[in-house]
């Protein structure tokens, strides 16, 4: 098989969305889901022409620029009609167009309206027609991710326009265009806030724009230099100087746990959150350093380290949890609120109308809410553990059974009950954590296809405000990871889309000719571990073993090989009419194929004949290499190929 690299480029991406009526001062309006009207004598464009601009206002930021862009990119490609960019003081008496943003073309036409309903909101937005005119606002305190999502829409309700990966867009061309009638509605997703965790999207800001989801590692919304574990390891380190003279840990050894642990480590120590004023006043200080650090960024975390059983059980904490703290959970709130008022004074005074949002974990020993339960509620025992109201609780249940719905009778258990815990004393407030790979097998399918959809929805029914999946963050994986990008992404957006619909027309845009066979290898991997979790009850789990011979014998392996060479016929004939085009192809079979080549070989490989390896590491050799894939192993080190094909 020749090889050939293939030329990565961005493109842009939109979704379905739920569409709900606003309200006027003064009125109520029952929410009701709507469709825009097509217009059937009015159009944006006709026989390629337009008398439309798109309007921003002067002091427009990034998003809202990028929105403008992208409106006028695709009406452009898809209709042939030019429609220009203009600023607000530009826009003529008569003129037509499309208002992006808090413009004065919109607030002179909403002058009447309230929008507290967009309040706090990063991606919920407005979109109103008035006399021939689209308007699409959002919260002008965020930083316009809102009208940005609007543009998109706008874009796949008049164009059909489609991102599936950053090198697959589609779009209808469309030489009349007719216009759409808006009827005050507000867009609100299923999540407000929203991202996903790999390696690739963690390093590639576009993709996770129009995936319509947050970059925790990268982007600018949250501070990925304290993003996850941190509170010793980034806060309070105890090698830091305190004083200029003493350190941390000589100054205060009362603040950690680990009474010998003079450098940090997240594995072995973690703060004590009844230490007092002065750990608390130490935090405050480095909240402010950041705050000056990152001046546009949004979500601050305070995360605890990644260990199970460095806690404090001092005798100050101790006595805190039996008299009003409940449990480690509530001394990290209590904790987190005596330093959030500290900082939010800061604020108003130094940087005011700035809103962060401040994150800690409820993870490990501090999963359990701070609750008690009162005539059958899970009720706060006292305002004390109540968390501020700018505090997040990002919960995180690493041991949940990912193969089995949150609602089921024998699994996920505690999982429910601590989410329904969290709702209770923090709505609007709970921030989940999942979990989309298995962390020790990255070359097997790790099996949420069947429940992601259902546990997302569960989230939502409780409350949560946030949805956060992780997969590999330390390499580029297979394993469908380009199909889950994009469907849990649109879930994530609006949770009432069919999962399988949403696969299958993946996989039909993105393989093309060859799409009826990656959809079989899909549906016979599904199918296969569908059936093994239900007669082991077990493998869900983010450390399970899930790459066996039980699951994966020679038999079931060498028919997906077959599937994964009829998908390759059936891209043949581009090799003559557009190599481009076929290498690109080729390239996304074989990175699902790199799953099965290194099952055969750590499962299978006395079974596999010399000339069958020798073939099979020569793809497996360039298509690692091709994409970037450093290991099979959350943490390992490279892959050893001549070992794997020995």
């Amino acid at each position: 098989m020749k090889k050939k690299l293939i030329k990565i480029i961005g493109v842009f991406f939109v979704t379905s969305t739920l569409l709900v009526g606003c309200k006027k001062k003064n009125k109520e309006v029952e929410k009701e889901e709507q469709k825009a009207e097509i217009i059937e004598d009015k159009y944006i464009v006709r026989n390629s022409r337009t008398e439309y601009n798109i309007v921003i206002p002067k002091n427009a930021n990034t998003k809202i620029r990028t929105a403008a862009n992208d409106l006028s990119t695709y009406i452009s490609k898809a209709s042939g009609a030019r429609i220009s960019v203009i600023l607000e003081n530009e826009v003529l008496k008569g003129n037509k167009y499309i208002s992006l943003g808090n413009t004065t073309q919109f607030k002179e036409q909403f002058s009447s309206y309230t929008f507290e309903k967009l309040d706090k909101k990063i991606s919920s937005y407005f979109i109103s027609t008035k006399d021939e005119n689209i308007y699409i606002y959002s919260n002008p305190n965020e930083r316009g991710e809102g009208v940005l999502y609007g543009s998109w829409d706008l874009l796949h309700e008049l164009i059909g326009y489609e991102f599936y990966t950053e090198d697959e867009i589609y779009y209808k061309n469309e030489t009349t265009i007719n216009l759409r009638g808006y009827k005050d509605f507000f867009i609100e997703p299923t999540f407000d806030g929203r991202s996903i965790g790999n390696y690739f999207l963690n390093h590639n800001q576009s993709t996770c724009d129009n995936y319509r989801i947050l970059n925790q590692y990268n982007g600018k919304e949250w501070v990925s230099e304290i993003y996850g574990h941190g509170q010793v390891v980034t806060f309070v380190r105890p090698q830091d100087l305190y004083d200029g003279v003493r350190t941390n840990f000589e100054a205060h050894p009362e603040w950690f746990t680990n009474k010998t642990a003079t450098h940090a480590n997240t594995t072995n120590n973690q703060l004590c959150w009844s230490a007092g004023e002065s750990l608390e006043d130490y935090v405050y200080k480095r909240f402010i350093h950041f705050f000056e650090k990152y001046p546009d960024a949004t979500y601050f975390m305070f995360g605890q380290e990644d260990n199970s059983d460095c806690f404090c059980h001092c005798e100050k904490c101790e006595k805190a949890m039996r008299e009003y703290a409940v449990n480690l959970a509530g001394l990290q709130i209590i904790f987190m609120n005596h330093v959030i008022a500290k900082t939010e004074a800061w604020l108003k005074e130094n940087q005011p109308g700035r809103h962060v949002r401040y994150v800690v974990f409820a993870y490990y020993a501090t999963k359990t809410a701070p609750c008690v339960q009162k005539e059958g509620k899970w009720v706060l025992p006292n305002d004390l553990v109540k968390p501020h109201e700018n505090l997040y609780i990002l919960y995180a249940p690493i041991t949940c059974n990912f193969a089995y719905p949150l609602d089921n009778n024998y699994f996920n258990n505690d999982t429910l009950l601590q989410l329904k815990q969290w709702n209770e004393v923090a709505a609007g407030h709970v921030m989940v954590y999942f979990y989309d790979t298995n962390f020790k097998y990255y070359f097997s399918n790790f099996y949420n296809f069947g429940t992601v959809k259902s546990m997302y929805k569960t989230c939502k029914e409780l409350g949560a405000s946030y949805m956060y999946t992780q997969g590999a963050t330390d390499t580029i994986t297979g394993c469908f990871s380009n199909m889950r990008e994009y469907v849990e992404s649109k879930l994530m957006w609006n949770i009432d889309l069919s999962y399988e619909d949403l696969v299958k027309d993946f996989i039909d845009h993105y393989y093309y000719e060859a799409a009826p066979y990656i959809y079989e290898y899909y549906q016979t991997i599904r199918d296969r571990l569908v059936a093994y979790h239900t007669s082991k009850g077990d493998g869900g789990a983010i450390y399970a073993n899930i790459s066996n011979k039980e699951l994966y014998p020679y038999s079931v392996l060498r028919y997906y090989t077959s599937l994964i060479y009829q998908a390759m016929e059936k891209i043949d004939h581009y090799q003559a009419t557009d190599l481009d085009f076929y290498l690109k192809l080729k390239s996304r079979i074989m990175k699902e194929y790199l799953s099965v080549i290194y099952l055969k070989m750590t499962l299978t490989k006395a079974e596999v004949s010399e000339s069958d390896k020798e073939e099979m590491k020569e793809i497996f050799s360039y298509y690692i290499g091709y994409f970037g894939i450093a290991t099979s192993v959350e943490g390992g080190s490279l892959i050893d190929i001549d070992a794997l094909f020995a």
